[in-house]
């Protein structure tokens, strides 16, 4: 997360953004205090997502679990619908089912995707709860496709803490902002931004520079160390477009040109006052930005 508070709609997993995970031990203590210590955790409403090559693919899917035992049924964002068949986990998370499409193309005869992966426990400000990750498989006759795959539960608690009254104000609280809700902020200066590709959560430092709605720059993703510039930008507030491109060499392992699309609101927190961004970016994935003070 670029900061906690600041929510990205992930992506794949309506707001989510999976970087701070517990270890994955005995069930009991995975499932221990959440849910009220539900044994049956896979229980619910999920939204689920897997990669085909640089697509994400969404779905909500609705599991019944017993016991060791699963089963389900599920519709992706494209209108499919499927059922969960076979599933099983053990004691320490591994998990394993079949999904099976009702409506099977006669390329997909008798075709069976084969997931596996593990539940482990996400404590994160935008969301507390068991989270699946894995492996898909599917053979047919088009050939094997593969990828990866991850879900959450859809009305999982969100943060660690109970519920508080408002404080009461202390001088230690931030002054009311004078910052305009609707005048667009200038861009220009140093942001801090995260985005999800590939299932995983690349950061970037980024400096941009903003000419009226023209926006340059440059930036490293801290990740990987790749460097990048702001080839072109277009900023109509709320929109802004921002395309980086990479250029291979000491620089970049490839040379490759990256568009984010979203939106820039102000925050007004006590912890930060100021621009954020947030969008979808080229291939699906979620990302968002602030700037840094």
């Amino acid at each position: 997360m670029v900061k906690s508070k600041f929510r990205t709609n992930v992506i794949l997993l309506v707001g989510m953004l999976a970087t701070l995970l517990t270890g994955c031990g005995d069930l009991s203590q995975l499932t221990g205090g959440l849910l009220g210590g539900n044994k049956e955790p896979l229980t619910g409403e999920w939204t689920l997502g897997y990669q085909n090559n640089d697509q994400v693919t969404k779905a909500k899917v609705r599991l019944k679990q017993k016991g060791e035992k699963f089963v389900g049924v599920g519709q992706e964002e494209q209108g499919r619908k499927f059922k969960i068949l076979d599933g099983s986990i053990n004691k320490d998370g591994q998990l394993t089912f079949n999904k099976a499409y009702v409506d099977q193309k006669p390329s997909e005869v008798n075709l069976v995707v084969t997931y596996t992966g593990v539940m482990q426990m996400l404590n994160d400000p935008d969301y507390k709860g068991p989270y699946l990750t894995g492996q898909y498989q599917s053979v047919s006759q088009a050939g094997t496709l593969s990828g990866e795959w991850e879900a959450q539960l859809t009305n999982a608690p969100k943060g660690d803490a109970a519920p508080t009254p408002p404080a009461e104000p202390t001088q230690q609280q931030a002054p009311e902002s004078t910052i305009s809700d609707t005048k667009a902020p200038d861009l220009s200066g140093k942001w801090s931004i995260a985005f999800r590709h590939n299932f995983k959560i690349i950061k970037s430092t980024m400096f941009i520079e903003q000419d009226g709605d023209k926006l340059r720059g440059h930036g490293v993703d801290t990740n990987t160390n790749e460097r990048f510039v702001i080839e072109k930008g277009w900023y109509n507030f709320p929109k802004v477009t921002i395309v980086r491109k990479y250029t291979k060499g000491k620089d970049a392992a490839s040379t490759r040109s990256w568009t984010y699309k979203g939106e820039v609101s102000v925050v007004k927190d006590a912890d930060y006052q100021g621009p954020y961004m947030k969008g979808e970016f080229q291939g699906g994935g979620d990302w968002e930005g602030q700037q840094v003070k």
